[in-house]
C-alpha cells in the first residue's frame, strides 16, 4: 500500500459480513486507493479489542461496502483537519423486492483518529461520543443492490 503525505494515510479494518457470497475485497481496497497504508481483515465486529493504531487515521467497513470516488476524493481534505476527532459516513443501499425498490440511507460513525477507540458492544460507536466529529457529505459508501429472499 503506498499514500501520501502521511497525514493522508490510514489503516483499514475489513469486518467480514454476514453474506461472504457479497464479499468484494478487491473492489473495498481499491476504493480507497492512494489513502490506505495498512489493511486487516477481522473475523468479528470486535473493533474495542484495537489497541495500536499505526497511523494517523483508521476506519472500518465491511466485506461488502465500497466508497464511491466523491468520497476518496474528498478524504484527504478531512484528514488534514485537526479538528474532528471521527467522520460519520453515509451509505445508501438499494432494496429490490420483486417489483418495489427502495432506497435507504444510514449514516454511522466510520473513520477515526489514532486515539478514538470504540465502546464493546453491537454498535460500533467511539468510546467517546461527545468527541469532535462531523459528517462527510461528499459521496457514500456503497453496496451491490440488495435484493429480497422470496
Amino acid at each position: 500500500m503506498f499514500c501520501k503525505p502521511k497525514t493522508h494515510c490510514m489503516t483499514l479494518y475489513i469486518i467480514k459480513s454476514d453474506r461472504p457470497e457479497r464479499a468484494n475485497y478487491k473492489r473495498l481496497v481499491y476504493s480507497f486507493r492512494g489513502l490506505l497504508e495498512q489493511v486487516t481483515l477481522l473475523e468479528d465486529r470486535e473493533l474495542h479489542k484495537i489497541k495500536e493504531i499505526k497511523n494517523r487515521w483508521w476506519g472500518y467497513m465491511f466485506d461488502s461496502e465500497y466508497i464511491d470516488q466523491k468520497t476518496r476524493l474528498a478524504l484527504p481534505t478531512f484528514f488534514a483537519n485537526d479538528q474532528y476527532s471521527y467522520y460519520n459516513l453515509y451509505k445508501k443501499i438499494l432494496i429490490v423486492d420483486g417489483d418495489n425498490t427502495e432506497v435507504r440511507v444510514f449514516s454511522s460513525p466510520r473513520l477515526f483518529r489514532d486515539y478514538v477507540r470504540i465502546k464493546e458492544g453491537p454498535e460500533l460507536i467511539p468510546t467517546d461520543i461527545t468527541m469532535e466529529h462531523t459528517t462527510v457529505l461528499n459521496g457514500w459508501i456503497l453496496e451491490d443492490e440488495w435484493r429480497e429472499e422470496p
